[in-house]
């Protein structure tokens, strides 16, 4: 007969790695939730709408809770007596460890105070004891070439799913309890008392929301593109090359505006919305060139770190403004009406002359084009330009490079 190693049969017998095989369990909480119950009866409806029966890991404890479920679905309390007799009844007495097990059970939990904190750990290693379940019925899933792979997938994230939903959910509420607080806000709005919920201050917002109630995620945004905020008199121009002030598309209420899309290049948009944004204070914003804006403090500016709310801009930094707008309207009229522009400034044409010579002559002369002007083609705004830089207008080019107009 062959001689044994000692060593290769100690080796054969090692079960350390064996405990991590273990379904995952917590006999003692399971323990304390049975105690607890027996001991206070009242506690089982602190975790009626956390635990079920088979989270418990031993039968005996998953037959004991649901003969105390029973009892308190019925409206008997779920004492230690009255469990034992419910067990007797159905002959299960003795698989849960006959009245001496209760009995063990019921004097080693002191109270039930935790009650509901044990059966959250319960309900952890029961989903874990599932997840791991699932995970061997998915790899019998993969390794099943005879089904279609969307099939397995699909099966497979169907048995994930059924684990969270699976997770313990908000518990009811009594209705009384709900309609209770509904009439009592009902009869507080009827009689026009202060607001059910909390007041933020932006009286618009405090009429909508009825103020900011408990447990309730309010956020209010804005998307891109969705409202920027200008002075009612700011000057917009229009997709047939007019001008209009904001005030004046807001009572058009459908206009075609100039946007800066994401490629940094100017396209068409209407407005798909006019929201009346209250009395705000506004700001004048000049740039280098003379340009100016009034807007308020979170209107947006392109700078050379980003998109920024006037708030955060400094006098001093760069600030994008259109190169050119090349956008001209599709009227035309007839010489006549183009003579008439110019008749009305009653110019004479300057000749061989500089505009420094002239300039006390034409000094303090408004010169007002009519509407229709901006929506006439690009050739027939050329003309008008031509004429008027003929009679009254000066060209110069400055020293940094930059070209004037006037």
């Amino acid at each position: 007969m062959p001689e044994q190693n000692p060593e290769k049969s100690s080796e054969a017998l090692d079960f350390r790695t064996l405990a991590d095989r273990v379904p995952p369990q917590n006999l003692e909480a399971e323990e304390a939730i049975l105690g607890g119950i027996l001991v206070d009866p009242e506690a089982i409806g602190r975790v009626t709408d956390i635990l079920e029966g088979e989270a418990f890991y031993l039968a005996a404890h998953r037959m004991i809770y649901e003969a105390a479920l029973a009892l308190h679905q019925e409206g008997k309390p779920a004492d230690l007596m009255m469990v034992a007799s419910w067990l007797i009844d159905r002959g299960t007495l003795d698989k849960v460890g006959g009245q001496s097990r209760l009995a063990e059970l019921y004097d080693r939990t002191p109270s039930a105070v935790n009650i509901d904190l044990y059966a959250q750990l319960v309900m952890d290693k029961f989903l874990r004891r599932r997840l791991i379940r699932a995970g061997n019925e998915i790899t019998g899933l993969g390794h099943d070439t005879a089904q279609e792979l969307p099939e397995v997938l699909d099966a497979a994230e169907q048995k994930v799913f059924n684990i969270t939903q699976a997770r313990p959910q908000d518990g009811l509420v009594s209705t009384a309890e709900v309609l209770t607080q509904t009439f009592a806000d009902i009869e507080s709005r009827a009689i026009g008392q202060t607001l059910p919920g909390l007041a933020c201050g932006f009286y618009d917002l405090d009429a909508m929301t009825q103020g900011f109630q408990r447990g309730d995620l309010i956020i209010v945004a804005g998307r891109p593109s969705m409202g920027k905020c200008l002075a009612w008199h700011s000057e917009i121009i229009m997709a047939d090359g007019s001008v209009k002030t904001i005030e004046e598309i807001y009572q058009q209420r459908n206009a075609k505006l100039l946007t800066l899309g994401q490629d940094f290049k100017l396209k068409l948009t209407e407005p798909s919305v006019y929201v009346n944004d209250g009395i705000k204070p506004t700001f004048r914003v000049t740039t280098r060139l003379g340009k100016q804006i009034e807007t308020t403090l979170t209107h947006p500016f392109l700078t050379i770190q980003g998109w920024k709310p006037l708030g955060e801009i400094q006098a001093g930094d760069r600030i994008a403004v259109p190169r050119t707008l090349d956008v001209f309207g599709q009227e035309e009229v007839g010489q006549d009406a183009l003579d008439d522009v110019l008749d009305q400034f009653n110019l004479e044409t300057l000749t061989n002359h500089s505009p420094i010579s002239n300039s006390e002559r034409v000094s303090g002369l408004d010169v007002i084009l009519p509407d229709f002007v901006f929506r006439l083609k690009k050739s027939q705004v050329a003309i008008l330009l031509n004429r008027l830089l003929s009679t009254d207008g000066w060209a110069s080019v400055l020293s940094s490079g930059q070209c004037q107009v006037g």
